[in-house]
């Protein structure tokens, strides 16, 4: 793994949670019904002489797209 130097961006991530879904939900009722849904936190940092500085940080969602099901 290379070490960041001086200046450097350091992004770090993490998986708070990920949900599959229903498939069968997902035939059947659709319009997002039993979709998947992952959700994540994302920390920038900075790296400096003394270590690395934190920047900040976010949290995302992402879901399945919203489609008709089969019924």
């Amino acid at each position: 793994m290379t070490q960041p130097k001086a200046g450097d961006i350091v992004l770090k991530g993490y998986f708070l949670s990920a949900d599959e879904g229903d498939a069968t939900k997902r035939m059947a009722l659709g319009f997002g019904s039993g979709g998947a849904e992952l959700k994540v936190k994302v920390e920038g940092y900075q790296m400096t002489k003394q270590g690395l500085r934190f920047l900040g940080s976010g949290e995302g969602t992402s879901k399945t797209g919203i489609t008709p099901g089969a019924a």
